[in-house]
């Protein structure tokens, strides 16, 4: 027997034991339970729905920020690629300008000792 026909056979035992009346309001009674209980869960499938439907946006916008923020990570990694670049190109130039200016300085430094130098004036 089946859950269903147990429950069948034990609404009909109670049943046959009450008067008409009785079982009008009984049967009333049952259906009205069984409406708002429906009913109920109907609201709460609904809200969980609402709340499943917000959660689903949340979950797209925070996806959509991270697509961006992964693409603005990207675009700053190379931004800092192309400074690091620029930089060490700046720093090797200021190194070849000290190194000629200090080849510079040299060559004056013997020029006017050169000039100062009394065997060389003769």
């Amino acid at each position: 027997m089946t859950k269903t026909e147990e429950l069948r056979t034990t609404i009909l035992d109670s049943l046959s034991k009450m008067k008409e009346e009785d079982r009008i309001n009984y049967l009333i009674d049952s259906l009205i339970e069984s409406k708002l209980k429906i009913q109920t869960e109907t609201e709460e499938r609904e809200k969980a729905q609402k709340q499943a439907n917000l959660l689903e946006k949340k979950v797209k916008c925070l996806e959509d920020i991270l697509a961006k923020t992964e693409v603005a990570k990207t675009k700053f990694q190379d931004l800092c690629r192309v400074l690091n670049e620029s930089a060490k190109e700046i720093q090797e130039n200021s190194r070849k300008k000290i190194q000629l200016l200090q080849e510079q300085h040299e060559l004056a430094l013997e020029a006017l000792k050169r000039s100062l130098d009394p065997e060389h004036k003769k």
